[in-house]
């Protein structure tokens, strides 16, 4: 919990927006992405990372660099034991998403008090990722 308090109250200078969902807050980013936003992860009230996969929804629709997502993934991951950037097929659509466990067929988030200990590099793999994107939009 304290870990969460830390993140929400620092959020904003690392020019993320919090949005809230059912199961607690949605690290965002609002880029001029045609009214999307990019999500750095729910705070899930059961103590979870969720909400990952959307990153692929969004920077596909718009055609971004996956190189941006997937590079945030893998830093992400190496934060919390056991999970990695997985990819995953459902009936209709492929997405990648950070998730413990090795080869799964259904995704599962690992658990967000993990990145406690190492949440200033938490907050530095999603500054990366933002600059990265930044540069972009402001390339085209």
């Amino acid at each position: 919990m304290e870990f969460a308090r830390w993140v929400l109250n620092n959020a904003e200078d690392h020019g993320l927006t919090i949005g809230w969902g059912d199961a607690g807050p949605i690290l965002r980013y609002e880029a001029v992405l045609n009214g999307r936003f990019l999500n750095f992860g729910q705070l899930r009230h059961d103590g979870l990372l969720g909400w990952t996969s959307w990153w692929w929804a969004n920077l596909a629709q718009q055609g971004l660099p996956l190189e941006i997502w997937r590079d945030y993934f893998d830093e992400v991951a190496k934060l919390i034991p056991n999970a990695s950037r997985q990819k995953f097929t459902g009936k209709k659509v492929q997405w990648e998403q950070i998730s413990l466990g090795k080869n799964l067929k259904v995704p599962k988030n690992p658990p967000f008090g993990e990145l406690a200990a190492h949440k200033e590099q938490f907050m530095a793999a999603i500054d990366k990722a933002i600059q990265r994107l930044r540069e972009v939009l402001d390339n085209e």
